[in-house]
């Protein structure tokens, strides 16, 4: 069971980070790809754009990061099992939130004209 939370929050992981791309991809299409900014963006939004696929690292990060848990866990009491599964799995949620919060972040400066000097 506690392989298959791991994995699980690995994949969780994942999905944020396949969410924040989508949210971030109107984004460049309308900015970059168009080029409707005159090259000026924001630097948060820069830099996710210029290194949103390298942000796929994260999950697999978070696989060995599990993965390390897991070598933890497995000499634990079941108790103690359940509580560290419990609070990974909050750690998991709670850090794929703050990416996409950084992510939907980058996506909305370049409207909001924010950080574009000018």
């Amino acid at each position: 069971m506690a392989q298959a939370l791991l994995i699980i929050n690995s994949i969780i992981m994942f999905f944020f980070w396949l969410a924040g791309i989508i949210v971030v991809t109107p984004a460049y299409n309308q900015f970059v790809q168009y080029g409707e900014s005159g090259g000026i963006m924001p630097g948060l939004t820069q830099f996710i754009i210029d290194f949103r696929i390298f942000f796929a690292g994260a999950p697999i990060i978070w696989l060995f990061v599990s993965f390390g848990v897991y070598q933890i866990v497995k000499n634990r009491q079941g108790d103690d099992q359940l509580k560290i599964l419990l609070l990974f799995s909050l750690l998991s949620i709670a850090v794929g939130f703050s990416m996409l919060i950084i992510f939907e972040l980058a996506a909305i400066l370049p409207y909001l004209l924010i950080g574009v000097g000018g």
